[in-house]
């Protein structure tokens, strides 16, 4: 993503939104011409006439000449409205007609899914003190299926907010980690993991895989692992959360080969050492119930390892490398 849509996002999502520094566009004039010319983006007009206006004598006789004071000349308003539009064309989203429904939330429309279309919302300023309310009116308008809530830069809600959210089925994920166009389509964003029930909210007991940060955490605990720990991990609850849940030596050794820190090849027997690592810290993460480790990573003898998490439980905040 760039800069320039990294600083409209931004400002999209304060109240009110505020205008954007023409400095902001230098380095993207073609981006900054595009958003212009799909009504994103407009010059901001002069405070008044006396601002507008300057008089120039020629041959003796007055001429009004509009011109733009220095201060607003060097911003741009944004709107709101068309940078949904924007989304839903470049990301070719379909469905019901784009619908401005407040100041703060868009319906974009809707991407097919099964059994029922999956309805995508953008919403502004979600906080622990809107969420619930803002949620639950977009959910009962919806009616059945899937919902996929775009916030323009990634919203905090606190654990609390999150446990009472979670019955809705509502998917909580921020535009600016999941814009992959470029230009004639700035704003397409990746929405297929969403559709098919991947959720950007994750429930209190989830494993989290954070693939941007390198990071995972179990019942909201983070686990201290290496690197080549993390890289495991994330292979065996990507395997889990697809449901074809059996990872090979094989494809761990693989892993441990692509994050090596020193170059050197991995040997068989550190798969074992890298599972053992995994399994402790997870334990020590559990509910009392699954504080045998084995209970959570199964090893499958002469084949490989199981994550024995159901998919429900098993959350990623992907990378866009990773989505596409």
């Amino acid at each position: 993503m760039t800069t320039l849509l990294a600083s409209l996002l931004q400002q999209i999502d304060l109240h009110p939104i505020r205008a954007l520094p023409a400095a902001a566009c230098v380095g993207w004039e073609p981006l900054r011409d595009h958003l212009r010319q799909v009504g994103i983006l407009a010059w901001r007009p002069p405070l008044d006439e006396a601002d507008a206006a300057d008089v120039e004598f020629v041959d003796g006789e007055p001429y009004l000449t509009v011109v733009q004071d220095d201060l607003h000349a060097r911003s741009l308003d944004i709107d709101f409205r068309a940078t949904a539009v924007a989304i839903r064309r470049d990301s070719g989203i379909t469905g019901p007609p784009l619908e401005l429904l407040d100041a703060r939330v868009v319906r974009i429309g809707a991407v097919p899914a099964k059994p029922y279309p999956c309805g995508v919302y953008l919403v502004r300023l979600l906080s622990d003190r809107n969420a619930l309310d803002t949620l639950s009116a977009i959910k009962a308008r919806h009616g059945a299926g899937r919902v996929i809530i775009m916030t323009p830069t990634l919203r905090f809600l606190s654990p609390e907010t999150l446990r009472l959210i979670q019955p809705l089925g509502v998917t909580i994920s921020p535009v600016a980690e999941r814009i992959a166009g470029a230009l004639p389509a700035p704003f397409r964003i990746l929405l297929d993991d969403l559709v098919s029930g991947q959720d950007a909210s994750p429930r209190e007991d989830a494993l989290q895989i954070d693939e941007i940060r390198s990071v995972a955490a179990f019942r909201g605990s983070e686990l201290s692992l290496t690197p080549r720990e993390f890289h495991a991990l994330r292979e065996l609850a990507g395997a889990a959360a697809d449901r074809d849940p059996i990872v090979s030596r094989g494809a761990i050794l693989d892993v441990l080969a692509r994050y090596s820190t020193h170059g050197e090849e991995p040997r068989d027997e550190q798969v074992t050492l890298v599972i053992s690592a995994i399994k402790k810290v997870i334990a020590a993460a559990a509910s009392p119930e699954e504080k045998a480790s084995d209970a959570l990573i199964r090893t499958v003898r002469g084949v490989g390892y199981e994550l024995r998490l159901p998919a429900d439980r098993i959350w990623f905040r992907r990378s866009d490398a990773r989505a596409e």
